[in-house]
């Protein structure tokens, strides 16, 4: 009897070392686990901070691509205003080259007809007065043909008026092709940069 009371001593006394083995383990992982779980926190919080700021940064992102993309826009539009206006102005400066030129035509025929004429009449009368007097009858033309050469040197200021005219249209005329043919480069510059993005 006194035997088995000492193996059941032996016994509780094993279990409850064991049992203190057991309760540094648990007491062990239990910090363990706080300090694991401390870690997960802190990295759930640095996380988050970071999920914030980038959030902040992708709306903030948004919001200048936004922006951009309507000044683009209104880039293109005011492009395309200006490319209308330069066009317009472009024909009606076209039209008002082509009218000067017909003028021209105009004044260019009359003129030489006034000038056939002109000849003509003093050829006949330098007829009529013998060829003694061709000299005199040439610097005293009859007043027809003194009026009609008076025409003829206004036809020809006229002409002149008109000629110069024509240059500064023309002139005109080159400069708005010029900023046409810059626009439209810009243009498709922006389109291939817009490309280019995509």
């Amino acid at each position: 009897m006194e035997r088995e009371n000492k193996q059941l001593r032996d016994t509780v006394l094993r279990l409850e070392e064991e049992n203190g083995s057991l309760a540094q383990e648990v007491v062990e992982s239990k910090v363990d686990l706080r300090s694991q779980m401390d870690k997960l926190e802190e990295r759930i919080d640095t996380l988050s901070k970071e999920n914030k700021a980038f959030k902040t940064t992708a709306e903030a992102t948004h919001a200048l691509i936004k922006d951009l993309k309507e000044e683009l826009q209104q880039s293109k539009d005011d492009y395309q205003k200006m490319l209308v206006k330069l066009t317009e102005d472009l024909q009606q400066r076209d039209l008002c080259v082509t009218e000067y030129k017909r003028l021209l035509q105009d004044l260019d025929g009359r003129h030489q007809k006034q000038l056939e004429e002109m000849d003509q009449e003093l050829l006949q009368a330098n007829a009529k007065l013998g060829s003694s007097q061709s000299s005199s009858v040439g610097q005293e033309a009859s007043p027809e043909a003194v009026a009609k050469e008076l025409r003829a040197r206004d036809l020809e200021m006229e002409l002149a008026q008109t000629k110069l005219e024509l240059v500064s249209e023309q002139c005109k005329n080159q400069e708005l092709q010029n900023q046409l043919a810059d626009l439209q480069n810009k243009l498709a510059e922006q389109q291939t940069g817009k490309n280019k993005k995509k």
